[in-house]
């Protein structure tokens, strides 16, 4: 697209968030390293919600999603299990004023998007709260690829 001087370019991708569901490999940055995520799973539940499982390798944590606006939207506060008997895992965002948001009505979405090569990749973007109203909110990037 072309207007006078100024001109820019749009990619549109087609996918059902069904093809989402699979093994995945992806990488985590913490905004200074990168670390290798192997087999994420993606699956469809019997009851039509998504779970995530895998994110730490090797462990028995599962997160679960709905699917939102052909993405898949993780509720904050889910309990994830307990570690060693004693440590109790739960799934927290982490909000602009660093606070940890708890409330299932907050939720990230993992979807596609598109990197400066012009590649796709699915990564955890998108916070909002239920009312779908977008909040400032700072969280780290998973991308599955």
């Amino acid at each position: 697209m072309t207007a006078k001087d100024r001109s820019t370019s749009y990619q549109v991708i087609q996918y059902d968030v069904d093809e989402l569901i699979g093994t995945w490999q992806g990488m985590f940055s913490d905004g200074q390293m990168n670390y290798g995520l192997k087999d994420i799973t993606i699956e469809k539940l019997e009851n039509g919600t998504y779970q995530l499982s895998n994110m730490l390798t090797g462990l028995p944590y599962k997160l679960k999603a709905k699917a939102i606006d052909n993405c898949l939207a993780f509720g904050a506060g889910q309990n994830l299990g307990v570690f060693e008997d004693n440590l109790y895992l739960s799934f927290e965002i982490l909000s602009s004023d660093l606070y940890y948001v708890k409330d299932p009505s907050v939720t990230i979405s993992l979807g596609p998007v598109m990197l400066t090569d012009g590649t796709f990749v699915f990564a955890f973007s998108g916070i909002k709260e239920s009312t779908c109203s977008i909040t400032s909110f700072n969280s780290v990037v998973v991308s599955i690829y």
